[in-house]
Formats: C-alpha cells, sequence, structure tokens
C-alpha cells in the first residue's frame, strides 16, 4: 500500500486562478469564443467573488469602472450586466458607508435598481444623509427609510410620496441584504379558499395601465388583468372563462398591497425586480388611478377614495402556478361605484 507522503507526492496540485488583470486583458478587446469564454467567465467571477470575501473595494471598484467602459457589461442587454450589477450590490452592501454612498447619486450610472433600498438598510437617514447629495438618489433613500419605519417630513420633492408609512399600508417583508446576496420571504394569507364556479363576463372596460407598471418585471410571463362594471367573479370570469371554478376567498387590504409590492420590487427569480422603494411608488399610483384620485394624492385622501374596497385573492388550479408563492392572483370589487378588477399573473423557472 502507497505511503501517505508517495500519495502527497502524486497528487496533482491545485491549478492557480488566473490573475483579474490577465481575464480583463483575456476579455479585451474582442473575447474568447466557446468554451473559452466560459472558462474566463467563471473566473472572473471567481476573482470578484474573492475581492468581495475580503473586503478589497478599491479593487472592486475598479472592476466596475472597467466594466462600464466594456461592452460585454454596460447595457442592460449585455451579456454579463448580471456581473456588474453583482459587484454594485456588494459594494452597497458591503463597503465602508462613504464608498457604498457614493454610487447613490443622479449623475453616477448604476446597474443596480434596488441600490437605495440596500443603503437604506445600513444607517438611519441622520447617518446616511450627510454621504448623500441632495437628489432624487438621496431622496429615494430617505423613501426606503420610511419602509424600515422612521417617519419624516413631507414629501419627496423627486417622486412626491410621502415620506411616513400610513396606518392602512401594508407593512413590507423587506428582503435581507449582503455583499453576496439577499434573501427574502413570501407573502403569507390568513384565509382559507372555496371553490367557486365563475358567471358569464360581461363587456370589458379599459383597464389603468398602472396595472402593467406595477407587473413590469413580469412582462415576458405575459400578465393580463380586466376591469368590469359588476362583481370580482364577473372580472375573474373575463380572464378564466365562463364556468372555470377557481378557489376564491377573502384577501386583507395589507395582504393585497403585500403581493403587490413583492410583484415589482422582489418579483421571483430569474426576475428583474425594481426593488421595494419603487413598488411602494407604482403601488399608491394603482391606488390612485384605481380610485380615480389625481395624482399627487394624500394618504388620507386615499384612504377615503378606497373605503368599501372588497379584496379577494384565488388559485386558478393551473399547472405549476403556485397561489402562494411568485403569483398575483388578485380581485377586487368597489361596490360602491359598481366596478371590479382581477389579475392574472405568475412566473415559474
Amino acid at each position: 500500500m502507497a505511503s501517505s507522503a508517495a500519495m502527497a507526492r502524486t497528487r496533482k496540485p491545485t491549478p492557480t486562478p488566473p490573475p483579474l488583470a490577465e481575464l480583463q486583458a483575456a476579455l479585451t478587446p474582442a473575447p474568447p469564443q466557446g468554451p473559452a469564454y466560459l472558462r474566463c467567465c467563471a473566473a472572473l467571477r471567481d476573482a470578484a467573488r474573492a475581492l468581495i470575501e475580503r473586503g478589497d473595494w478599491p479593487a472592486l471598484l475598479d472592476l466596475r469602472a472597467w466594466a462600464w467602459q466594456h461592452p460585454l457589461f454596460m447595457t442592460d442587454a449585455a451579456p454579463l450586466r448580471g456581473f456588474l450589477r453583482q459587484w454594485e450590490q456588494a459594494i452597497v452592501s458591503g463597503a465602508p458607508l462613504p464608498t457604498a454612498a457614493s454610487l447613490l447619486r443622479d449623475d453616477v450610472a448604476t446597474a443596480t435598481p434596488d441600490a437605495c433600498d440596500r443603503l437604506a438598510a445600513r444607517g438611519t437617514w441622520a447617518e446616511l444623509r450627510p454621504l448623500l447629495q441632495g437628489d432624487a438618489a438621496a431622496w429615494s433613500v430617505a423613501e426606503a427609510r420610511v419602509l424600515h419605519g422612521e417617519t419624516l417630513p413631507g414629501r419627496s420633492p423627486a417622486s412626491g410620496m410621502p415620506l411616513r408609512r400610513f396606518r392602512w399600508e401594508a407593512w413590507p417583508d423587506l428582503p435581507s441584504y449582503s455583499p453576496l446576496g439577499m434573501s427574502w420571504g413570501s407573502p403569507a394569507f390568513t384565509s382559507t379558499l372555496t371553490p367557486t364556479t365563475l358567471p358569464p363576463a360581461p363587456p370589458q372596460l379599459p383597464c389603468e395601465p398602472e396595472w402593467s407598471h406595477v407587473l413590469a418585471p413580469w412582462a415576458a410571463s405575459d400578465p393580463t388583468f380586466a376591469k368590469v362594471a359588476g362583481t370580482a367573479e364577473q372580472a375573474l370570469a373575463c380572464l378564466l372563462g365562463e364556468g372555470a371554478t377557481p378557489s376564491l376567498g377573502a384577501c386583507t387590504w395589507k395582504e393585497a398591497q403585500s403581493v403587490l409590492m413583492q410583484a415589482h420590487g422582489n418579483a421571483a427569480p430569474y426576475t428583474p425586480g425594481r426593488g421595494m422603494v419603487a413598488a411602494r411608488r407604482v403601488v399608491w399610483h394603482l391606488l390612485a388611478a384605481l380610485a380615480g384620485a389625481r395624482w399627487p394624492v394624500s394618504g388620507g385622501a386615499l384612504q377615503a377614495a378606497m373605503s368599501g374596497w372588497q379584496w379577494s385573492r384565488y388559485d386558478p388550479h393551473e399547472d405549476y402556478a403556485d397561489p402562494g408563492m411568485w403569483s398575483v392572483f388578485l380581485a377586487l370589487a368597489d361596490p360602491r361605484r359598481g366596478l371590479a378588477w382581477a389579475a392574472h399573473a405568475w412566473v415559474t423557472d
């Protein structure tokens, strides 16, 4: 039997990963093709992760600056755009606060739509405000602090959003951020569902475009909406068909808002969520549009306009469609005005 010393002498050494500068040079100006390209990308990913794990933020900032000048990274549709987004997310979530805040400026382009959410998770408004400029990016951080429970005076001059949370608003399930990623929960419902046979579908009314704005991250999954003069069941019949038997149940105001915010902010795997600040904005605009209120609208006026609304949720019993996760199966009735809406959207990998 071979001795352990002999085995150690014959074991192949672990290959040393190529230096970061060598990888950058290999991708410039024209990257290799086929397997060589994939190996180079994997090595670049691992090298960048090593920078993040040891907190070498100056080197990661240099890598980010290089990527912003490279066609493989610099546009939304670029093949390695996801790498750039991950590096920026790591900087905002892990670098010293002054360094992280340097990416939150109107004159600094970023590939990270939730940068304000990430920075706001790291400190109070009093701690973060001195590091920011008085621009729209700074006010986005202020709005994100509202989602963490802070109350600030007035409205954001950039978006018109109130810098306080109203009692009728849902307390969102905020993600937990780290330099190497994020995690979040799934909306939970309290009611049970009952099989319901849908009535004939009435003529549809023009649907508010704000529905599409809320579910813009899910555009590739073809979400559908319906608006009718009638009941929630009639609106659902426009989407699922007369005689369909979905399971239907009550849904609280806050459950419905939470689902809509999650759908826009942190939608689903392989879906480009926009962050919870953006989610609160589009949900407010949707509610105002459904209520027929002009923007900007106060929280009190919006609450009064939504008086009597009845939210429902449903299970369409479609293959792979989970009614409790990665879906927006909601219906809304406004008995006072005799109007109803239904939304049908879900994502599967």
